[in-house]
């Protein structure tokens, strides 16, 4: 699976509201991929969702909630999405 070349910017807001939040941990484990992180910042929440464009909104701060919009068929494939625009846009 090839992940885009690019990633949108995030959008940040004060405060997102997340109906299905899951752990970065949780993440890496959905994906099939072990989580190389560690410490207390493997519980940061965030909430893959499906939709027509890929994008990014996220909280301030290094602990903020993020919420990443994926175009993908399956959840191994969004999780593995997730995981790219969290390094290669976030940073993280």
């Amino acid at each position: 699976m090839s992940i885009p070349l690019f990633f949108p910017p995030p959008v940040y807001l004060s405060h997102l509201k997340l109906k299905y939040p899951m752990p970065l941990w949780k993440v890496c484990e959905v994906a099939g991929v072990p989580c190389r992180a560690s410490g207390s910042w493997t519980n940061r929440l965030i909430e893959i969702v499906r939709g027509k464009t890929n994008s990014i909104m996220a909280e301030p701060g290094d602990w903020g909630s993020i919420k990443i919009v994926v175009v993908s068929s399956s959840k191994v494939k969004a999780a593995r999405l997730a995981l790219g625009a969290l390094a290669y846009a976030m940073h993280d």
